[in-house]
């Protein structure tokens, strides 16, 4: 029933909210998965050792529920609802003084497990509320009444029932002559037919997800033919928002999500590529891929061919059914266990139970300890089918105990996507090959030319080492006329080690530090007049020292403005007598190219010596360096320096100027301006001073390539060359660039699943398994032949290739197969009419219900077949039913005799899910991206569709997961739905839904002329419909309060965004 908009709702806007929020009820889940799957394997491995049977410790018996509510000697196990009160949760925790299992604490999923289960109530199974210790029976065999249940019977194809009267004109198809006929039985009559406005928005949700444009109402309202209604239904099934709408419901189920942390995101150990296989499911959907073919693909894709030669791989897979099998990849199995036995079998068991409970509606991973309690699955059955999962793999090895598993990835490049990489390799090899070639011509010719000026080129390197700091290298060539980048390539050719980078800093306000990027070596400056106490040291007054570094020695290099004859004096003292194991140190010279030790010698811990060489002949450019290295340890190093240079030929040799002294003292020229580089005097990292140094001879011998310091490496070369030659060179680097334009991206990869087991574990190839006794990979049993349940296949399963996933695909999407075709149409049905023919959509088995309509469950599975399994086929025969198209309206008859619709004599109203209710927001904003497929996006903000925001199995703070999204974590047949205060308040406080609510004020101010024609405009986007006489009046006095007509409109859309109306479908 359609509720309208009445003043009182409009009052108090967060009261409506949560009005319309309440709507539907929350459904929880029964427990009864939980208790199987984790809580009976877990007491029974850990638990009904010492209490079950006959042994009963401390009075407590874990084999039924009752037990445990009695208790033992401390009292009741559990208080169900309240885990934090519950001992068996304090236990195992290791909160107290108990503490079990004794042997060991569970991991911290298993004790999650517990305490989410004590939260729902402790549910156990009916069937078992009187069972003892839960072994199971020594035999198993199939009776009678389990081969007859409904779901393993074969399909039939009831013929309609036939109906007379006046209620028989109601019928449009088959499925309404089923449905009528149960509700004259019942003595009810349908609803009518809704009004065009509610089929039309109804249509557009279930099939797209998303609200009617006014366009699209204003069409249908006005067509007139008889066909109208089918030819919408076409329109929607068309449409592309088809795919995602419902790609987003097989996505619940099959535990899809982009990523499994947030801690991981983009390690080899995450699933970032399930975006790939999201996209695929949509593809399908939308190409209406038969049903059969969707589930071979996602079982066993990476084994069928090609359906088509833009599909091949260039070994000729199938790029989609590569894909397709992510189904097998993206659960969630414990990655980053270390027992990486135990997380395979976890990982086996995730891939059993989506197959069976996704194709089959059987929950065959309950008979993975034990035979199935409740079905005829034995556990012989479970490893059967799980030695099929055993010989596929899904990683490359199980990964460190230390760390996650690495995740398999597949390439998935098409043979054409190949062909055009080839392609595009061959074409840019052949256009930078020719633009080498005249690279090689223009520079060979280049470097020729300057070949006669390589010794002016090497004298004005060893000067431009030595210029000013202040004068610039472009400068100096300039000055000299040479080519400055040739120059400096010869300066890189120097046989002279390195100058320490000036990281030059004042510590303690008095000395200078120098250094370059590490630590050591350090020199140091004492410009005071004051000696500076260091640790077990003293830098004395006006004093220069260096300290080497561990590997490499440091020093002080003099370089000579003059030609002639100098004398050099020099103090070394290491300053340390406390620690350290003393120093070495060398006198070099660098001469014409020439490397010459002209003194060493070593100094004792605390020792000193002085070192006068009386005659050493330089020219201009040339090197004198005192060098200081570590002995041993490099540690209580520190060495004082004093050193005087004298030009013996003085005053001769002194510049007119005066600019240059007769002699050079280190400590007078440094200490002058410290924080100064001097053009005189550098410090240098020694670790390189053993290079070889270029002769003259080797100077003119270099060879003529990229080597040598003339070849043009930069623009600046280039822009020497003639006008002809960076024509050609600028025309030949554009065709590069061209080539480079139409550069594929990265090769495709692929979560997939590929033959053979996981490398480096118990079952590393192809092969049967053992039974695994009570689930345990250390208590192995015999071992068990690949097979598929006795109780569907009979006792004889085809031959199987491989590890078998073929065969099983074709077994599972065979006609022939009693539960295939029934759980695809009975999940079809649950999205078209709220809830199942069977409610338990994943579960078609005893602990399941039983089908409400069970001829016609049969009629439409048998119909899906001969359609070939079309979907698109199915929605259109359910959704044109007459039962599709009734009214939520009904009488109190009705609402008596069936309070949960389940005879469908009317439609059931729904709550959007989260991605509609996202997705409505953002299309009447007029803010929506429609934009197809890609990684999925992290912001909410985003204008993608829901389905593309980012899913993290470990975020459970994110708005999907506030609007009751599906848990990423497990399968999911039917989501809950909650009521709760944070819902009301993100759609009434949320800067999201506010800026949506501005935008579609925007959008009416600037699309109608009239405040009328624009809450008409606003009906018909939110509600499919125009507003009554009193709507008018309501909207009316809400924009004659204060505040400018953008901020009126705005709060007049956030009203209407949080209505009931828009977030219902009627």
């Amino acid at each position: 029933m359609r509720t309208r908009l009445g003043l009182s709702s409009l009052g108090w806007l967060s009261i409506g909210l949560l009005l319309s929020l309440s709507l539907s009820g929350a459904r929880a889940d029964s427990g009864d998965d939980l208790f199987e799957n984790k809580i009976r394997p877990l007491l029974l491995t850990h638990c009904q050792s010492c209490h079950a049977g006959d042994k009963i410790k401390a009075g407590l018996d874990l084999t039924s529920r009752a037990n445990l509510l009695r208790g033992g000697d401390s009292g009741p196990a559990i208080v169900p609802h309240k885990p934090d009160m519950s001992l068996l949760v304090q236990v195992l925790t290791y909160t107290g003084d108990v503490q079990m299992p004794p042997k060991g604490k569970l991991a911290a999923s298993d004790i999650d497990a517990v305490r989410e289960w004590v939260r729902l109530g402790a549910p156990w199974p009916a069937k078992l509320a009187n069972e003892g210790r839960p072994t199971g029976p020594k035999g198993f065999a199939i009776s009678d009444e389990q081969r007859n249940f409904w779901a393993f019977r074969p399909v039939t194809a009831p013929t309609p029932p036939t109906l007379s009267g006046t209620p028989s004109t109601w019928i449009r198809n088959p499925i309404d002559a089923f449905i009528l006929a149960k509700l004259e039985s019942a003595g009810l009559r349908p609803a009518p037919e809704a009004d065009r406005a509610t089929l039309i928005r109804r249509l557009s949700f279930d099939l797209t997800g998303l609200p009617p444009t006014p366009q699209a109402i204003a069409e249908f309202l006005a067509d007139s033919r008889p066909d109208a209604y089918e030819r919408l239904v076409d329109r929607l099934l068309a449409s592309p928002a088809y795919g995602e709408r419902w790609g987003r419901h097989w996505l619940d189920v099959v535990r899809y999500a982009d990523n499994r942390d947030s801690r991981g995101l983009g390690s080899d150990t995450d699933i970032g590529e399930s975006w790939r296989y999201r996209d695929w499911v949509v593809r399908a959907l939308n190409a209406d891929l038969p049903y059969d073919q969707f589930v071979r693909m996602q079982i066993a894709g990476d084994l069928l061919p090609p359906h088509s030669p833009q599909d091949a791989t260039p070994d000729n897979l199938s790029a989609d059914g590569l894909v397709a099998t992510g189904l097998l990849s993206i659960g969630e199995w414990g990655t980053g266990d270390a027992d990486k036995e135990k997380m395979l079998t976890d990982l086996v068991d995730d891939q059993v139970n989506i197959v069976s409970k996704a194709f089959l509606g059987l929950t065959v991973a309950c008979a993975r300890c034990h035979d199935h309690k409740f079905d005829p699955i034995s556990q012989a059955d479970y490893y059967g089918l799980a030695g099929i999962f055993f010989s596929t793999r899904i990683l490359p090895d199980p990964g460190p105990k230390t760390n996650g598993s690495p995740m398999l990835r597949t390439a998935i490049e098409t043979r054409e996507g190949h062909e055009r990489r080839v392609k595009y390799a061959t074409e840019l090899a052949a256009a930078e090959a020719e633009l080498t070639t005249a690279r090689r011509r223009i520079g060979t010719a280049w470097v020729q030319r300057l070949l006669p000026e390589t010794e002016r080129y090497w004298a004005a390197a060893v000067q431009a080492a030595a210029r000013p700091a202040e004068q610039s290298l472009a400068d100096f060539a300039a000055h000299q006329q040479l080519h400055a980048p040739a120059l400096a390539r010869w300066m890189e050719r120097l046989p002279m080690a390195p100058a320490l980078n000036r990281r030059t800093r004042l510590a303690d306000g008095k000395r200078v530090e120098i250094r370059g990027n590490n630590p050591f070596p350090v020199a140091i400056l004492n410009p005071t007049s004051e000696p500076i106490d260091e640790l077990t040291y003293r830098h004395a007054a006006r004093s220069v020292s260096v300290h080497p570094g561990p590997g490499e020695g440091g020093g002080i290099r003099w370089v000579s403005p003059i030609t002639g004859e100098v004398k050099f004096v020099a103090r070394i003292a290491d300053q340390d007598n406390q620690c350290g194991d003393g120093i070495a140190w060398r006198v070099e010279r660098y001469a014409t190219g020439e490397r010459d030790i002209l003194r060493s010698g070593t100094l004792a811990n605390g020792g000193e010596t002085n070192v006068v060489i009386e005659r050493i002949r330089v020219q201009s450019g040339d090197c004198l360096e005192l060098i200081v290295d570590a002995n041993q340890g490099h540690i209580c190093d520190t060495t004082q320096l004093t050193l005087t240079i004298s030009d013996r030929s003085a005053p001769q040799n002194a510049p007119p100027n005066g600019k240059e002294p007769a002699s050079w003292d280190l400590a007078r020229d440094l200490l002058a301006q410290p924080l100064q580089a001097n053009p005189r005097w550098q410090f240098f990292d020694g670790g390189n001073s053993t290079r070889k140094p270029l002769t003259a001879t080797t100077r003119k011998q270099l060879p003529i390539d990229a080597s040598h310091p003339f070849w043009p490496q930069s623009p600046a070369d280039d822009a020497a060359f003639s006008a002809a030659d960076r024509a050609e060179l600028a025309r030949l680097s554009a065709r590069v660039e061209q080539v480079r334009k139409s550069a594929p991206g990265p090769v495709p990869m692929a979560l997939a699943a590929r033959e053979g087991g996981t490398p480096r574990s118990m079952f590393p190839g192809i092969q049967d398994v053992p039974i695994h006794i009570r689930g345990n990979y250390t208590r192995l049993g015999p071992i068990i032949p690949r097979h598929f349940p006795v109780i569907l296949a009979g006792e004889t399963t085809p031959k199987l290739t491989g590890s078998g996933r073929r065969e099983l695909a074709n077994w599972i999407a065979t006609p022939q197969n009693p539960l295939t075709a029934r759980v695809m149409v009975n999940r079809l049905w649950q999205h078209h009419f709220e809830a199942g023919i069977v409610r338990t959509s994943s579960n078609f088995g005893q602990l399941g219900e039983r089908p409400s309509h069970p001829e016609l469950l049969d009629w439409l599975a048998s119909q899906f077949t001969k359609q070939n399994w079309s979907l698109k086929a199915m929605h259109r025969l359910m959704v044109q039913s007459a039962t599709y198209r009734q009214s939520s309206q009904t009488d109190a008859k009705t609402r008596e005799i069936d309070p949960m619709n389940r005879l469908l004599a009317r439609q059931s109203p729904r709550r959007l899910d989260s991605e509609s209710l996202r997705d409505a927001l953002l299309a009447v904003a007029g803010n929506l991206d429609p934009t197809l497929g890609g990684p999925a996006v992290a912001e909410l903000q985003s204008p993608r569709r829901t389905l593309y925001l980012r899913t993290v199995r470990s975020d459970r703070s994110s708005y999907r997961a506030l609007f009751d999204a599906a848990d990423p974590e497990t399968s999911v047949e039917t989501r809950t739905q909650s009521t709760v205060a944070p819902q009301a308040l993100f759609l009434l406080n949320h800067p999201w839904v506010q800026e949506q609510a501005n935008r579609l004020a925007n959008r009416l101010l600037a699309t109608a002329m009239t405040d009328s024609d624009r809450v008409k405009l606003a009906y018909s986007l939110l509600f499919s419909r125009p507003p009554t006489e009193a709507e008018m009046e309501i909207a009316k006095q809400l924009l004659a309060q204060p505040g400018s007509p953008a901020e009126r409109w705005t709060r007049y859309a956030h009203v209407l965004l949080c209505t009931n109306e828009f977030m219902m479908i009627d």
